[in-house]
């Protein structure tokens, strides 16, 4: 599946199994239900849609739909404690099994998403405890060097019963409700390298199911902190601010506004000639929890922790602990030698407020990786898709594009 998503033109079409249409949109709901839709895109930015609130009514017809095996509608405050479990029990494959999880509220994480926010729950039965989730999310980026609104499919997680797939079409449904009411040329999500079964989920084109095509292979480093990274003298005001409108239109999908992200401030701000990130701790809201190490990395773990010991540095966490780590925000750099002079003040950073590693996310394609991956770091493979629906003019995008990973 993966040689053949990446092997694929994204022009060519559909790739998971595109837009049906007659008898096979069997779960679809009548033209009339889309039609009331008032316009998400009419709302404040910062607007969480759920269920019970003014904008969760004005799309909770557009937003529910049931069949005979369960239903998919707006996540509601009421779902909180059931969304969380979700996220602690539902793991996402790989060498590192990790669980991606929201604690201790599952809403207020939905900052790093973008300025608009709709969450699905998926049910075995009315109301139920949520068996899925899934997140769409809109905002502004640079694309071709202009502001564009774009949109974001993440977060989603399903519990492995076999009936859960018979949800699939009804969320398809009720995303592309979402995106008639709030309309992006482009809408993006991301699939890890090892995510076998989301794969398969994709695969199940039901219901209003876009066509799904790559745009880039991405890879998100984690670079350990050890004692020989030295904290450097604080960023000048406004320095990264300045490195952001020269530079940042130049990259494709580049963020063009800064999201409220929870503790975030000018201090968190990382400054070089030629470069700039800023550093994000989302501990407080989100949390990267390891479940398990597999392959030679896990036979190698107590080698491995012994050698980062040496270093100075924290050993890997063990099983149900927290990988203690912060984002590269919005990184912008001239070169290659920039980014990695930015990654080495950044670790000096971290290591002053006791993490163990800083998270970027970079296109394969990106010049620099090559230079980055001389530092001691962990790698993880991705591919960022875009869902294309009938009408959608998907914009060109130049290569290599921006990865915002805090946003995914």
């Amino acid at each position: 599946m993966r040689d053949e998503l990446l092997s694929s033109d994204r022009r060519a079409g559909p790739l998971f199994g595109g837009p049906r249409t007659g008898a096979d949109r069997s779960d679809a709901p009548p033209p009339s239900l889309r039609s009331e839709a008032d316009g998400l895109s009419a709302l404040p930015r910062g607007t969480a849609v759920r269920a019970g609130t003014p904008q969760g009514r004005r799309l909770a017809n557009v937003a529910t739909s049931r069949t005979a095996w369960g239903l998919v509608d707006l996540a509601a405050p009421a779902d909180e404690a059931g969304l969380r479990a979700l996220l602690r029990e539902v793991p996402i494959p790989g060498s590192i099994s990790l669980t991606y999880e929201r604690e201790p509220s599952f809403f207020a994480a939905d900052a790093a998403l973008g300025d608009r926010v709709a969450t699905l729950a998926g049910r075995l039965g009315p109301g139920g405890a949520p068996v899925a989730v899934v997140s769409r999310a809109s905002r502004t980026v640079f694309v071709g060097g202009q502001l564009t609104r774009v949109g974001y499919i993440g977060g989603l997680r399903a519990r492995p019963e076999k009936t859960v797939r018979t949800l699939v079409g009804q969320g398809w449904t009720q995303l592309r409700a979402i995106h008639d009411a709030d309309p992006v040329p482009l809408t993006t999500l991301a699939v890890t390298a090892d995510n076998d079964r989301i794969r398969r989920l994709l695969s199940v084109g039901r219901g209003d199911a876009p066509a799904l095509s790559p745009i880039a292979d991405l890879v998100t480093l984690a670079f350990f902190v050890h004692r020989f990274h030295r904290p450097r003298p604080a960023a000048e005001v406004g320095a990264a601010d300045d490195l952001r409108t020269a530079l940042g239109p130049q990259r494709d999908i580049f963020p063009a506004d800064t999201l409220a992200l929870p503790g975030l401030s000018p201090a968190d701000d990382v400054a070089v000639d030629g470069a700039a990130l800023s550093l994000w701790d989302a501990t407080p809201v989100r949390q990267t929890v390891v479940q398990g190490i597999e392959g030679t990395l896990g036979t190698l773990r107590p080698l491995v922790n012994g050698v980062l010991r040496v270093a100075g540095a924290k050993p890997l966490p063990a099983n149900g602990e927290p990988l203690r780590s912060a984002f590269a925000v919005r990184p912008v750099w001239r070169d290659a030698d920039a980014l990695d002079a930015l990654i080495g003040a950044a670790l000096g950073m971290a290591r002053a407020r006791g993490l163990a590693f800083v998270l970027l996310g970079l296109d394969a394609r990106d010049p620099a990786l090559p230079l980055l991956r001389r530092r001691p770091h962990l790698a993880y493979p991705s591919t960022l898709l875009a869902a294309a629906w009938p009408g959608d003019d998907v914009p060109p995008l130049s290569r290599p594009i921006h990865a915002e990973i805090a946003s995914y």
